[in-house]
């Protein structure tokens, strides 16, 4: 599931008599108009197990992906220095098919510019 796959529904889920009532109340644009309440009924379950969603949205919430040191944690706790950290973005750590921890790099070695995402294989080994 990617960032896309959430905003585009979410868009359709927003109420304009709700959104009203938070703009009254002070909120600043861009926003759906969405009861967070509604949200978390419609994609709590997809969003606590998609690595690549968290990622997206730990970057949408704090303007950067979390750092190699932080790594994946930062998606269950929020880090020491995260100012506007909304999680956690996913319930547990899930494991890759072979029960070890995916691995997470930043800057990635296969993206420079991106993280990398990867597990270790059936061997385990680098």
């Amino acid at each position: 599931m990617t960032a896309d796959e959430v905003l585009k529904p979410l868009a359709k889920m927003g109420n304009d008599g709700y959104k009203q009532l938070m703009l009254k109340h002070g909120a600043k644009e861009p926003f759906f108009g969405v009861k967070v309440e509604d949200m978390k009924n419609k994609f709590q379950k997809k969003i606590k197990k998609d690595y690549k969603l968290a990622l997206d949205l730990f970057e949408l919430d704090s303007g950067k992906y979390p750092t190699a040191e932080q790594g994946l944690a930062a998606l269950r706790s929020a880090p020491a220095d995260a100012e506007n950290w909304r999680g956690p973005y996913l319930k547990r750590e899930p494991a890759d098919p072979w029960g070890r921890p995916y691995r997470y790099l930043l800057p990635g070695q296969k993206n420079p510019k991106d993280y990398d995402l990867f597990s270790l294989g059936p061997d385990g080994a680098e």
